[in-house]
């Protein structure tokens, strides 16, 4: 998800100031509740690499580690600015 949010983070020797995509992996049977995955390290860390290597205007990444009804609800607060 591209959060309206932006963060300072450290790329190369300088510091930039963009953008946080929030990276969030679940597992569910219903599609009404879920659980968040346990994703093996090195999995994160390509997911990592390719986003700050292919999208342009980003800086931090971070992982959700939340329940999806909840997620979902932070998520339209963020989004509609409430």
């Amino acid at each position: 998800m591209f959060l309206p949010v932006k963060s300072v983070g450290v790329m190369g020797d300088g510091r930039r100031y963009d953008y946080v995509i929030e990276l969030r992996a679940v597992e569910t049977i219903d599609f009404m509740t879920a659980h968040w995955s346990h994703l093996p390290y090195d999995v994160l860390g390509t997911i990592s690499n390719r986003i700050i290597n292919e999208v342009s205007g980003t800086c931090r990444r971070v992982w959700m580690v939340v329940r999806q009804a909840h997620h979902e609800r932070l998520s339209e607060q963020y989004c509609n600015g409430t």
